[in-house]
């Protein structure tokens, strides 16, 4: 597996060996977590033999069989039979040298388990994947054996995965049970090094319809005057910011003595009520369904949601528009049927997945290069999950695209990373309802300079009319944010003249589009 391993995963397991096998990894979604764990599992074994005890806890089921499949492959066949599961509708099995857990099956018996083998004399290896998730009351007591570990004749090691910033219970909870932080893979350094797939991020403002802008502005309107009285009444609260105003008040409604106990809950219906109107926001829709009928038909695509209502409205007017081809996944449809989904989108029996929050943590399909944000969370960490979603490398990926609707009439993010300095291609656009069309400023001013070019040619009508078709049919694509070489590349290697005049327009529009597009290579 050595020879196969990008250079931050080689550079990442010389620093994990150094630090006596202990450590966390903050590394982007997609840029090989998984492989780089196994390699260094294979590395611990290499050492200790038959001694070794593989422990890997995941979040859910999703992720058990993700790394169920990983292991798999990596092992030979007459091996298989030592990996066991726990957790995620199986059945606890008997304990294996490759054992598999769902966080909640492990809360109660992983440490006892480790604390046995390491009684025994074995090397005990912990894979704590997504491990950020374990820092709370319940989940931290798959760390309970720690206290023993200096009496133990066994070797304890462990290695957390993340591609989250430090959160709570980081310091005091996952450092002492996984070991400090021995490596930091950002996206920028991903990207850079070729390891995650170029992308570009379209950020698409919609409108709200005249009722809902009428109920917005309402609830705001009663939200000022509901956060002054609070102010009036707890001065303190001019201090508090953001998530730490919200906790506030959420402490202060829990208590029904507490004089301001009314006006908190009154703040916080308001806010929950306002926020719904922005992420169902009826054009959001609209938009959506415009844009999977704008890109690349053939491209597999993943529609994120905050609501399993609004998904499942969706889903009933996409399944008329692409009969047999759209599939959902969230926490209603059951384990059967959301696995079956999985399977069929991972096949490419289905184009397109919707899906909720399920999925932002342990979905792994390369092929899919398109990511929607019909409605999204405002948490940077869930946004890099969603959008890693999409970066996996894979055969004949050029680029993802990642569409993200916001309601620009309201306090919703207008960028997708608004704290994050841009190193990637962002575009700007704006979604028309009433009439079901985009603005897209950049592209048309590029596509004017193409026709301009053609018109003092002096090139026949029927060039120009086929160039203007082939420009529209760009509109919504990532065609023209390629290099012009690769541009090039695509047009000699089309299949009829339709195919080779739209990819001679896209090296025409990469040659004018301003300003040179930062993913290029050249």
């Amino acid at each position: 597996m050595a020879q196969e391993l990008y250079p931050w995963q080689q550079e990442c397991l010389a620093l994990w060996e150094q630090n006596e096998y202990r450590g966390i990894v903050h590394a982007v979604t997609g840029s090989g977590k998984t492989r780089m764990a196994l390699a260094g599992m294979e590395l611990l074994k290499n050492k200790t033999g038959s001694r070794l005890r593989v422990k890997i806890v995941v979040p859910g089921k999703s992720l058990l069989l993700q790394w169920k499949r990983a292991l798999e492959k990596l092992l030979p066949p007459e091996e298989h039979p030592s990996i066991g599961l726990c957790g995620g509708g199986f059945q606890p099995s008997a304990e294996r040298d490759y054992m598999l857990y769902v966080i909640h099956s492990a809360r109660y018996r992983l440490a006892r388990q480790i604390l046995r083998e390491l009684k025994e004399g074995h090397t005990v290896l912990l894979i704590a994947d997504e491990c950020h998730n374990y820092t709370s009351g319940e989940n931290r007591k798959i760390f309970e054996f720690l206290p023993f570990l200096p009496k133990l004749p066994g070797t304890y090691c462990s290695m957390g995965l993340t591609a989250t910033a430090k959160g709570p219970g980081y310091d005091n909870i996952l450092v002492p049970a996984l070991g400090t932080c021995i490596y930091h893979y950002g996206l920028a350094r991903a990207l850079k090094r070729g390891t995650v797939c170029e992308f570009a991020v379209w950020q698409i403002a919609i409108k709200f319809q005249p009722q809902e802008a009428r109920e917005y502005e309402e609830l705001t309107e009663n939200l000022k005057h509901t956060r002054t009285e609070l102010l009036r009444l707890f001065p303190g609260l001019r201090y508090c910011e953001g998530p730490q105003f919200f906790a506030q008040l959420q402490e202060m409604a829990g208590k029904d003595t507490q004089k301001g106990a009314r006006l908190a809950r009154t703040y916080l219906q308001l806010s929950y009520k306002r926020k719904r109107i922005v992420s169902m926001a009826k054009s959001r829709t609209a938009c959506v369904c415009r844009l999977l009928n704008g890109i690349d038909q053939r491209k597999q695509v993943l529609v994120f949601g905050e609501s399993i209502l609004q998904i499942e409205q969706l889903y009933t007017i996409l399944n008329n528009m692409y009969p047999a081809r759209v599939g959902r996944y969230h926490s209603k449809m059951g384990s059967d049927a959301n696995r079956n989904t999985l399977e069929r989108f991972r096949d490419g029996s289905l184009r397109i997945l919707l899906t909720c929050r399920a999925l932002d943590e342990g979905l792994d399909v390369p092929e899919a290069a398109v990511g929607i944000i019909l409605s999204g969370t405002s948490m940077e960490r869930q946004r890099l999950q969603r959008l890693g979603r999409i970066l996996r490398q894979s055969n004949g990926k050029r680029m993802a695209c990642l569409y993200y609707l916001f309601v620009a009439d309201s306090r919703e993010d207008r960028a997708y990373f608004p704290e994050r300095l841009e190193f990637f291609q962002v575009e700007n656009l704006e979604f028309d309802d009433e009439y079901g069309e985009f603005y897209f400023p950049a592209y048309e001013k590029a596509a004017d300079k193409v026709l301009q070019n053609i018109i003092a040619q002096g090139f026949p009508e029927e060039i120009y009319l086929e160039t203007l078709e082939c420009l529209k049919r760009g509109y919504l694509r990532e065609d023209w944010l390629l290099p012009q070489e690769e541009c090039r590349k695509q047009a000699d290697a089309a299949g009829g003249t339709r195919e080779r005049n739209y990819w001679i327009c896209m090296e025409q529009m990469a040659k004018c589009r301003r300003p040179p597009g930062l993913l290029s290579r050249q």
